[in-house]
């Protein structure tokens, strides 16, 4: 007998509407690991910083 595969829907925090526009459900897209890292990374650049730095 063969395994079950264990298919995990992850939510990504993206919905559409029946007339097919797409939003984000911010609750759930922000909560993601790889959106939290994502962040973090922009946070913590030398780039944007120095660029936040020079607009003001």
């Amino acid at each position: 007998m063969a395994k079950a595969s264990k298919n995990r829907n992850i939510d990504s925090g993206v919905r559409g509407t029946f007339s097919g526009r797409l939003y984000i459900d911010k609750s759930i897209f922000f909560k993601r690991k790889d959106v939290q890292k994502a962040i973090e990374s922009l946070k913590n650049s030398d780039v944007i910083k120095k660029h936040l730095e020079t607009a003001s």
